[in-house]
This record gives structure tokens, sequence and C-alpha cells, in this order.
């Protein structure tokens, strides 16, 4: 069985979505996936108003999810390959979200823009909607990702939604036959690092170590299932702000996708505002694999 049999591709009509969509055929090729191309008509109230229908203006924003899904199926086309296309009406994320539940998809595909900061990438996006809401996994494509898949990257601390994480990566190293990155760190901020007062360097020596303990028992458990399977790896443990360390180590070794875990809980509490893997999605400068607990 496919690690995705069926994948959901948002499509809004701007160029980073139609480049996600490109990412998630080619993506889909390789798994043997069916791809579902979803555009939905954002009817506000003023649009849904009886002079507004009396002008047309529904029949014109259908009009253009219309154009989007021709344009998709274009793209399609040129890939060689065939996807399914679906229109809806009502907010966007919500109905995303209820489309992929609905054709049964594993994953939900989205773009980013090329904006800089966690701010004007996510915060109050849909993509930021669909990372807080969904239930199945969400994949975040930048607008200048173009598919490539070598080197993956699984950031881990341990925790069951990493751990969880770490195990699809490791499937998709295996059918993609590509080599898996482990990296841990260990929370540290810089003033701390720069600290010269000795009982401060003391006590952070004898944190970091235990935290490095911790940290290396929790990757030998992926780096046993990555032996067995026969996959190559690396792994490193590193010291320093989280998400800071993992674009950072993304950008130096060639990271083509990063692959995290987001915390189980419930509601929009299944992606905690600040989370270091949100603070990752909107500053990664490679496609961001989100797996849901």
């Amino acid at each position: 069985m496919s690690l995705y049999q069926k994948i959901l591709v948002a499509l809004d009509g701007s160029e980073e979505s139609f480049n996600a969509l490109r990412y998630a055929i080619n993506f889909a090729k390789m798994l043997k996936a069916e791809v579902f191309a979803l555009t939905v008509v954002q009817l506000k109230g003023e649009v849904s108003s009886a002079l507004s229908l009396f002008l047309g203006m529904e029949d014109l924003f259908k009009k253009g999810a219309e154009s989007i899904l021709k344009k998709a199926e274009a793209i399609a086309s040129e890939l060689g390959a065939d996807i399914s296309t679906l229109v809806r009406k009502g907010d966007p994320a919500t109905e995303i979200i209820d489309c992929a539940l609905t054709e049964g998809c594993e994953l939900i595909v989205s773009g980013k823009t090329g904006k800089t900061g966690l701010a004007k990438a996510l915060l109050g996006s849909t993509s930021y909607k669909l990372l807080a809401g969904s239930s199945v996994d969400v994949l975040i494509v930048p607008k200048t990702a173009s598919f490539r898949l070598e080197n993956l990257l699984v950031p881990t601390d341990g925790s069951g939604p990493a751990q969880k994480a770490g195990y699809k990566a490791i499937k998709l190293a295996k059918v993609f036959s590509v080599k898996l990155n482990l990296l841990s760190v260990v929370e540290v901020e810089p003033i701390v690092l720069e600290s010269e007062v000795s009982h401060l360097i003391e006590t952070l020596e004898r944190f970091i170590d235990s935290q490095r303990k911790a940290l290396a028992s929790a990757q030998e458990a992926l780096i046993k299932r990555c032996e067995l399977e026969g996959i190559s790896f690396f792994s490193s443990i590193e010291n320093g702000v989280p998400h800071e360390i993992i674009v950072d180590f993304s950008a130096k070794r060639g990271i083509d996708l990063i692959v995290m875990g987001s915390s189980g809980k419930s509601g929009i509490k299944r992606f905690l505002l600040g989370s270091v893997t949100e603070k990752v999605v909107g500053l990664s400068e490679v496609p961001v694999l989100v797996v849901k607990s």
C-alpha cells in the first residue's frame, strides 16, 4: 500500500498554488497516488446578497474557479498525468479540510508565498488554518520550490508526534531511495550560550549533556529502523534555538524536504501558535511535510 493513495491540492489561482500542484503531481507519480485539484469559491456576505446575485457576481466567481481548474488540467497534461478537479463554495480552509475527508485523501498540498518572516508567510492565511485544523498530513510548498528528492530532514525531540514523523520519513526515504538526516536540538537561547559567568557555564554544560543523552536515545530508535531498512542516514545533535538550527541545517546540507510532527491535541491546539513546526514552515525555503498525530 502506498504511503499516500489520494492527494488533495488546494488551488486559489496564484502561481504559488500552481507550483504546489506541479510538485504534488511529481510526488504522486512516484507514489502511484491519485491527485485531486480543488478550488473554493469564497462567497462573502456581500457577494451572496440579492443585488449581487442579480448582477451575476456568483457566476463570475464560478467562471473564475473553472478557469483555475482548466489551467490545472493543462499543467497535469504537460506532466503526463490525470487529475480529478473539484469546486466548492465557502471558507477555503474549512472546505479543503472537509473535502480531504470526504474524498479519503491522506495528504493536503498547499502553496506558500515567497515572502519572508513567519507573520507574512503564514499567520492568518489559509495555509496556517490547514496546518491548525487538518487531521491529515499537510505539505506546504514554497513559491520557488521545484520537485527534487535526494535529501530528507527529520527534526526530532523524542516526542510522540516527532517520532511518528520520523517513521513516516523513513518510509518515504525507502520509497524514493534517498538519504535521511536526523536532527535534534538542545534548546538553548543565544544569550545563555554567550554567558561568561562560571557557575552558569557549569550548569549549562550539565543541562546540555543530559539533554544530548536524551535526544541521542530518541534518535537511536530511528537509526535502528534506518539500518534495518537499509537507508543511508546522517545524524546530528546541535545546540541553539530549534527553528533557527533546523532552517540553517536545511540550507547548509541541501535538504529537499523537511518532515516534521505536530502536536496531537484537538482542534486549533493541534498546531500551536509559536511552535517550532509553525516557525519552520514559515521560514523554510524548501517544502515542509507536517505529519499529523
